[in-house]
């Protein structure tokens, strides 16, 4: 057995699963999170579906899964000096180890919920080495070092970034349990069989492009313009059901 990842969409009816998924079979998924998701790691994208509740029994819920993708990404923002020096070290550890086949450049990312602007970065072989095992040594390092400033994970805004290798509405299959509604990731434990049906052959991604955010903008709405692209984003995905939804 292997845990995989849940990510809830579409709760509030605005950025809906036709929304993410135009964004993401465009330009990749980049979904906010308060940790960094190992390369390799499956997201279940899913609509959150509680059932009604029975005496005696837990609560039973549903994650209704329209896509699954694989990570490929870290978008890293610094939230203190200190995490900054952190990553700075991080960059350079990686090149002393030879891991880094490319330096990239800056970028400006626009989705639905904001946009943010990364100063460059790196992409990692991660067949040389596990990127979130030589950050942690950064940060134990650091940590030793200066006492009066730690560092930890959760000092960063994470970006994790990816592809879709399956998706469909208005799902795919579902996932049945005690199941709680949540902004960041829900883990599931899935067999080896599930998930080798689920990638449907897709082969794991072996390189990892991590970039440091610099600026990061949410976007916020006036409620008049946010019920006419809600109305908007939910035309469109009538359309695209199938008549016996």
């Amino acid at each position: 057995m292997r845990k995989v990842a849940i990510h809830y969409l579409g709760r509030g009816g605005y950025y809906t699963p036709q929304t993410f998924l135009t964004e993401a079979l465009k330009n990749g998924f980049g979904r906010i999170s308060p940790f960094p998701l190992p390369i390799r790691s499956i997201i279940l994208f899913a609509v959150y579906h509680p059932l009604p509740k029975i005496a005696n029994h837990p609560v039973i819920s549903e994650a209704r899964i329209f896509a699954i993708g694989n990570v490929t990404g870290w978008d890293i923002m610094p939230r203190s000096p200190a995490a900054k020096e952190v990553l700075r070290k991080f960059f350079e550890r990686l090149e002393e180890m030879g891991a880094v086949v490319e330096v990239t450049g800056g970028k400006v990312v626009k989705r639905k919920c904001g946009r943010y602007e990364t100063s460059g970065g790196v992409v990692v072989d991660t067949k040389k080495v596990d990127p979130l095992a030589v950050l942690k040594s950064v940060i134990d390092e650091w940590n030793k070092q200066n006492q009066g400033e730690k560092v930890s994970v959760r000092d960063f805004k994470w970006v994790v970034n990816g592809r879709l290798v399956k998706w469909g509405l208005p799902h795919l299959f579902t996932i049945r349990g005690s199941l709680k509604h949540t902004r960041g990731f829900q883990y599931v434990e899935a067999s080896g069989e599930d998930i080798a049906k689920w990638l449907a052959g897709e082969p794991y991604p072996d390189y990892l492009a991590i970039r440091e955010v610099v600026r990061y903008k949410k976007r916020k709405l006036d409620e008049k313009k946010k019920q006419q692209e809600t109305s908007l984003a939910a035309r469109q995905l009538i359309r695209l059901l199938p008549a016996n939804a």
